[in-house]
């Protein structure tokens, strides 16, 4: 408890800047909201859209310097790299086909990562991205929400002790109904970018959310999954990406899994669940949408925060302090996602990780 006086006695709130997250944004407004819960980082520069009207009325509403409002963020890393008062992070909330290039842009700059997840579209821009932060003393953090919850922190700490014994086997479910129908031919933001892969990638269901389900169960059993088979189904008319998905899986003890995830599963909305059976008792865990989603992901950002201001601060991290989201589990997600990828699409072969 000293120890977090005295950073806080030592360094004032961390400035951040914002890529994504203008108008209409769902997932940028969520990011700002949760880093706003305690006060330790302030918004202070952004890039909000590739439309810089829309950019301008965001930071006029956040109240934000107009000069430090960018066109693109290749201006916005070039011109915080270089101000005495820079930013101290940078949170990249843009669909998934930009991450790439954005957190490349601002890690060459030596400026801290938070990204949206999944962290890239291919597994060696992921890796990549990986190693330059290392070389970088770079923290960097990706955001699956869901490991901000207490619960889930719980879980975790339960499987550590050996509570529940030795894991056999895990099953995770994540259903929802919202791409049910054609809502990407509605002009829905949310739905025609994550369908269309030039913007959400090589998949969209397990991209989304199949990977929380992997990153959670990683999280709560510290198991890595040795092989996986993997089935994409696409009901949606016309659709070009994944929209269900069924994935078998073996861990590195032996135990065995079952992930679900669907977004024509009509009658949920957010249906995430984890079962973990060991030989000594069972966890099970079901996250109610969206009852504690800010508050995960204001977990989240306040542990990156923290850690960040103590690394400022000159001193040693330790394991808790960096209990967020690697940018190597990002890693682990683009990985998966692709292997599930190469079994599904080489007729739902299991395939080796």
């Amino acid at each position: 408890m000293r120890e977090n006086q005295r950073i806080k006695d030592i360094n004032p709130p961390l400035q951040y800047g914002m890529i994504g997250g203008g108008k209409d944004s769902f997932i940028g407004d969520v990011h700002r909201k949760a880093i706003s819960f305690d006060q330790k980082a302030i918004l202070v520069a952004g890039c909000f859209s590739r439309d810089y009207k829309n950019t301008l009325q965001t930071g006029e509403k956040l109240k934000l310097e107009r000069e430090r409002l960018y066109r693109n963020y290749d201006e916005m890393a070039d011109k915080e790299g270089v101000r005495t008062d820079r930013i101290d992070f940078v949170s990249i909330v843009t669909p998934n086909h930009t991450h790439y290039e954005i957190a490349k842009t601002f890690l060459e700059k030596g400026i801290h990562i938070v990204c949206d997840k999944p962290l890239t579209i291919e597994t060696e821009e992921a890796e990549e991205l990986a190693a330059l932060a290392r070389e970088k003393g770079l923290l960097f953090a990706v955001t699956y929400s869901y490991t901000g919850y207490p619960m889930v922190k719980q879980a975790r700490e339960m499987v550590k002790r050996g509570e529940i014994g030795e894991i056999r086997v895990v099953m995770g479910e994540y259903p929802q109904e919202w791409l049910a129908t054609p809502l990407e031919k509605t002009g829905h933001k949310q739905a025609s970018w994550r369908t269309d892969s030039k913007f959400g990638g090589k998949s969209n269901c397990t991209a989304d959310i199949g990977t929380h389900v992997e990153n959670l169960v990683s999280y709560i059993t510290g198991l890595e999954i040795t092989s996986l088979c993997a089935n994409m189904d696409i009901f949606g008319q016309d659709r070009k990406l994944d929209d269900n998905v069924e994935i078998l899986v073996k861990f590195n003890n032996n135990a065995t899994g079952v992930f679900w995830c669907s977004q024509i599963a009509i009658g949920y909305n957010n249906g995430l669940k984890v079962r973990i059976f060991g030989t000594k008792g069972t966890i099970e865990w079901e996250q109610g949408h969206p009852e504690g989603y800010y508050e995960a992901f204001a977990n989240t950002y306040s542990i990156f925060i923290n850690a960040l201001q103590k690394k400022k601060a000159g001193l040693t991290l330790t394991d808790d302090d960096l209990d967020f989201t690697s940018v190597e589990a990002g890693v682990n997600g683009v990985k998966f996602i692709n292997k599930c990828l190469e079994s599904s699409q080489r007729g739902a072969v299991w395939v080796n990780f």
